[in-house]
């Protein structure tokens, strides 16, 4: 059986519009536009500060802040259409299922649990953003002892692709959250989901 890890804001949770959001307070550029969003979130945390003229040294208290002002919008996050079913099904045929997430775990757990989800999931590795995703996948798999041949991460975002390749475990990109879907094929994912069901195809289908 295959080890499946997850990414969770814009993959599972349909959070985007309560990211962007808290992104805008936090930094309290309120005159971004959407494109400007898309390519700012696509950098080195060093260099999104840069950009938004944010000390380095802030960083940490935004990222603090941030996390308070989702746990106070939770109720507003739902979980995207057709991913339980995914989920249930996957723990169902043996998977291993994980997520990491720059998002915080007691958050993700809160919403899992709202969602009746929680129990499928057997760790949860949340707050990876500061270091980045490359690290925490990295760390993850050596924790616990993972095999990077049967090993899936699963995302929505350009960097989400890229962490992947740089540690060697297949990526499944969906098309349902951030990033949108040509700039996704152009990283040549393992595997492009359109909808959730796409999921167990990819990862049931033969080398």
């Amino acid at each position: 059986m295959a080890s499946i890890i997850f990414d969770f804001d814009g993959t599972i949770a349909d959070s985007l519009e309560v990211v962007g959001d808290i992104f805008y307070e936090v930094t309290r550029h309120q005159g971004l536009k959407p494109d400007e969003i898309a390519r700012i979130r696509r950098l080195p945390l060093k260099q999104v500060a840069k950009q938004l003229h944010v000390r380095w040294w802030q960083i940490p208290f935004l990222v603090v802040r941030g996390r308070k002002l989702m746990a106070a919008r939770l109720e507003e996050i739902t979980i995207y259409n057709g991913i339980p079913n995914i989920v249930k099904q996957l723990k169902e045929d043996g998977h291993k299922l994980l997520i990491v997430s720059s998002n915080s775990t007691a958050t993700i757990i809160s919403i899992l649990r709202r969602n009746n989800l929680d129990e499928f999931f057997d760790k949860i590795y949340g707050g990876v953003g500061i270091f980045g995703k490359t690290h925490a996948l990295r760390r993850l798999i050596l924790v616990n002892r993972l095999s990077r041949k049967k090993c899936y991460y699963i995302g929505d975002e350009e960097r989400d692709i890229e962490a992947s390749l740089r540690v060697n475990i297949h990526c499944i990109a969906v098309t349902w959250g951030f990033s949108v879907t040509q700039r996704l094929r152009e990283l040549h994912p393992y595997g492009l989901a359109q909808q959730p069901e796409d999921i167990i195809r990819i990862i049931n289908r033969k080398p």
